[in-house]
């Protein structure tokens, strides 16, 4: 396999990675639903938590100017376990 095809397979891999997390909220929502007893209110303000949580953190990385702070692998590994040891 060429190098740049296997340097995209592993781009898109990471990127569908990280992604997984920002559907998080609605893959475990039935879930929740039962647990904590939320109705649909509840629901919609888990999911647009996460959402916002997101949002915040992608602002706050442009307002930091971190890609340049941090080479991007550094960065991108670091929001990276950030994010999936914060649950």
């Amino acid at each position: 396999m060429p190098e740049r095809w296997r340097q995209l397979a592993v781009l898109s891999l990471a990127e569908l990675l990280a992604l997984s997390l920002w559907f998080s909220a609605s893959a475990v929502l039935p879930a929740l639903r039962r647990e904590w007893a939320l109705g649909d209110g509840g629901a919609a303000g888990l999911t647009i938590a996460v959402q916002a949580g997101f949002i915040v953190g992608t602002l706050a990385s442009a307002l930091g100017n971190l890609p340049d702070v941090w080479s991007p692998r550094t960065g991108s590994f670091r929001y990276t376990l950030s994010s999936t040891t914060s649950r």
